[in-house]
């Protein structure tokens, strides 16, 4: 296991040929999150990430207690963490109800880093119009989701397009 700013980087069973470097991410998140609940009082950070349209995505999950030995990858596993809710989910304001050192090290991450400002600058600005913005919070705001009915015209012809990607390997 080897280490990338304090989040463990655990190696798979089975070394591909062409990347024997390679280390899944899913290897990562689960050894910190059994490193967390070994550590017999892990520390539980809420994320909630707020869309314009003010639907709101909940996240639970524990890191490391501050005097871990380990607890300098608690600001990589959450800022990773963040960056896959972002992409996923979107949003452009991530409210936190965790440690004040979490919600400083996600503020500085985005105003600070090239990473951070490119996915402000995508996710935020481009698609919500306003850079992301990092509050923190003692309760995050209920969850809400807002849906809208696609399609359903039944009636009448329709368009279908084949991009013809789909079948080269």
């Amino acid at each position: 296991m080897n280490d990338n700013n304090g989040l463990p980087l655990v190696a798979p069973r089975l070394t591909p040929v062409l990347d024997p470097c390679f280390r899944p991410a899913v290897l990562a998140n689960r050894a910190f999150r059994a490193l967390a609940r070994a550590s017999g009082n892990p520390v539980n950070v809420h994320l909630a990430l707020e869309q314009a349209d003010g639907s709101v995505f909940h996240y639970a999950t524990e890191i490391l207690p501050t005097n871990h030995p380990h607890a300098a990858g608690n600001a990589r596993y959450i800022e990773r963490l963040v960056k896959f809710l972002l992409w996923a989910w979107g949003g452009w304001r991530i409210h936190v109800a965790g440690p004040h050192a979490i919600v400083d090290s996600l503020q500085r991450h985005f105003r600070d880093t090239a990473t951070g400002r490119f996915d402000s600058d995508l996710i935020g600005v481009k698609v919500y119009e306003r850079p992301i913005e990092v509050v923190h919070a003692k309760d995050i705001p209920p969850a809400r989701a807002s849906t809208a009915p696609l399609g359903r015209h039944l009636d009448g012809c329709r368009i279908g397009f084949d991009l013809g990607g789909s079948d080269r390997k």
